[in-house]
């Protein structure tokens, strides 16, 4: 009987010694192995490192010995691209290093499993077993004897054992103190890349490709100096205004002269440029694309731009009008859009979490909805943007659209109503954002937006930019004056000045007279809206005594009020005054253009 009852303590002896062979299955050999080769791979980054290095030196050298200002930005471009090469390579070493630390802990596991079995051994050939064994399974449960047995088994344990344990807990501190490093050179990394971004944006506005830069700029909303031509608040005599406006002047320049002014003369300067950057009203995307780079989620973006408005869902799948494709469903015309780049920015470790996630959704490997990220650190604002910004454009596109189609039956496919191109390359865009829309007291917003709406102070009423002749529009509550100005990306345009030549009252009077009774066919088959309301605000006046200018929060004039000499104040739009003075700067050859709606009179 007793026999029988040994039977079980050995065979649970012989399994403890024979279960960590089939954890480990490699020797210590193929372990030594595998730890010279990564010590190899190891050796051969710290030369690249080493030349990288002396390379950065070489480039701090150059900036110090440069003095232009575009040259200086280059090597400093340089520099900071260097700068995220050497830190790739050090983070790749540190992953290295890691991969040694931890076949270093697996050797030493087998060395440490190997001791532990050789002391048992010899322990148990000391006849200590055969005293144990009666009262180890006689009285299993006995605690106070089963203490006895563990005590007297690890008294005996060989002193290497010991020094192996301690070399496997420093692995471990390496490995945890490298891993930490890693989470060092990722934030390092961060700042270098925003650097590097911004030094790019910095070479755009010095460089000598200015023109092919702009070509790039205009490409986001397919032609984006067109204001939306299609909008509830634009009459025909503003969509008439905008077609001469891009005639006259899409390819002017402002003069900046230096002005020296004498008592009762004044000149115009201003900031940004309406034509290039859009009509400034709603969301900016470029807004939104510095929101999102500081952290905004796509809804945050915005409830920031259409204040006081929900995100809302959309309670079944709706189909609309596209012209040129017929009906489709609202997801398919919102995967197409044309508006911003599709694609977002971001990181490896992303791209697989998108690709598991349409695996498990059966998408098939060249569906565009896996193609979520671009990763290159080289990639410009126009390859991928910001994943909440692209999310954030695509709510907006969906909602315009619906709200479109539901006034007018089908939407066209233009920057005069919202570009769309006949693709599926935001579809995971549309995926993550499915049937979200912007909605104002439970209805559908006009969910305005164009490229860059910061002329220094943020965006701009609706009711500044959409008027009637005198400056009177029909406030929307969601399109109020937002200011973006401490996290907006900056375009060309944003911090444009430009400053007229010298001029007085008498100017402006005949500038006004001009629209009114000037024989031009030209400004007949325009502006006959124009040029009736003109004749009406002079009424007999001989002259002006006064000027002054009401601005909205983002500083763009919303009224001009003027002083005639019977003393009747009448106003103008700030938008109507600037394309009036524009018109008869191009006629009478002047070409002294006001090229935004922040401007200011100036007197000194």
């Amino acid at each position: 009987m007793l026999s029988k009852l040994f039977i079980f303590p050995f065979c649970f002896l012989v399994w403890s010694f024979l279960a960590p062979q089939l954890v480990f299955g490699q020797s210590s050999i193929d372990f030594q192995n595998l730890i010279a080769s990564k010590e190899y791979e190891l050796n051969e980054l710290n030369k690249k490192i080493k030349d990288i290095e002396e390379k950065s030196k070489l480039i701090s050298l150059d900036l110090l010995k440069t003095s232009s200002e575009l040259e200086k930005l280059d090597r400093e471009l340089v520099y900071y691209e260097n700068e995220i090469e050497k830190i790739n390579l050090f983070r790749q070493r540190s992953l290295l290093e890691i991969e040694i630390h931890k076949s270093k802990k697996k050797e030493l596991s087998l060395i440490q499993n190997a001791a532990s079995k050789i002391t048992y051994k010899n322990w148990r050939s000391s006849n200590i077993l055969q005293k144990t064994s009666i009262f180890f399974v006689t009285e299993l449960y006995d605690p106070k004897r089963y203490e006895k047995y563990n005590d007297t088994y690890f008294s005996n344990v060989d002193l290497s054992i010991t020094d192996v344990s301690r070399n496997i807990l420093f692995l471990d501190e390496q490995i945890s103190r490298t891993a930490e490093g890693i989470n060092d050179f990722n934030k390092i990394k961060k700042d270098l890349v925003a650097k590097k971004a911004e030094i790019q944006q910095s070479l755009y506005l010095l460089s000598n490709e200015r023109n092919s830069y702009r070509k790039e700029y205009l490409s986001i909303s397919d032609n984006i100096n067109k204001l939306k031509s299609d909008i509830t608040f634009l009459s025909n005599e503003q969509k008439k205004a905008i077609e001469r406006e891009i005639m006259m002047l899409a390819n002017a320049n402002p003069s900046n002269n230096q002005v020296s002014l004498q008592p009762g003369e004044f000149y115009f300067k201003g900031q940004g440029r309406d034509l290039y950057q859009g009509h400034g009203v709603g969301m900016s995307q470029f807004g939104a694309h510095g929101a999102a780079l500081n952290g905004y989620s796509y809804d945050q973006i915005l409830k920031f731009y259409y204040q006081g408005v929900e995100i809302s869902d959309l309670h079944h799948t709706q189909n609309i009008m596209v012209d040129g494709y017929g009906y489709m469903d609202i997801e398919d015309y919102v995967s197409g859009q044309g508006e911003v780049p599709a694609y977002a920015c971001g990181t490896q470790d992303q791209i697989d979490e998108w690709r598991i996630y349409a695996d498990v959704q059966g998408w098939e490997h060249n569906d565009p909805r896996r193609k979520k990220y671009v990763i290159d650190d080289t990639s410009t604002i126009w390859d991928c943007w910001p994943e909440e910004a692209i999310k954030a454009q695509v709510v907006a596109f969906r909602t315009y659209a619906l709200n479109y189609v539901s006034r007018k039956g089908s939407i066209c496919t233009s920057a005069a109503c919202q570009v769309y191109k006949n693709n599926k390359n935001s579809a995971w865009a549309a995926e993550e954002t499915k049937g979200k829309v912007i909605t104002y007291s439970g209805e559908l917003i006009e969910a305005l937006y164009s490229s860059d709406n910061n002329q220094g102070y943020g965006t701009a009423n609706n009711d500044t930019v959409f008027t009637n002749f005198h400056g009177d529009g029909t406030p929307y509550p969601y399109l109020r004056s937002v200011n973006d100005s401490t996290f907006a990306t900056k375009t060309f345009y944003s911090n444009w000045k430009y400053n007229t030549r010298k001029y007085t009252f008498e100017s402006i009077f005949q500038m006004l007279s001009y629209i009114a009774y000037a024989p031009n066919s030209d400004i007949d088959r325009y502006d006959s809206f124009v040029r009736n309301n003109t004749k009406s605000l002079i009424n007999g006046s001989i002259s002006i005594n006064s000027i002054s200018l009401e601005l909205d929060p983002s500083k763009r004039v919303k009224k001009v009020f003027i002083q005639f000499d019977n003393g009747s104040i009448k106003s103008i739009s700030g938008y109507w005054f600037k394309y009036m003075w524009n018109v008869w700067s191009f006629y009478t050859g002047s070409y002294d253009y006001i090229y935004s709606q922040t401007f200011a009179l100036a007197y000194e």
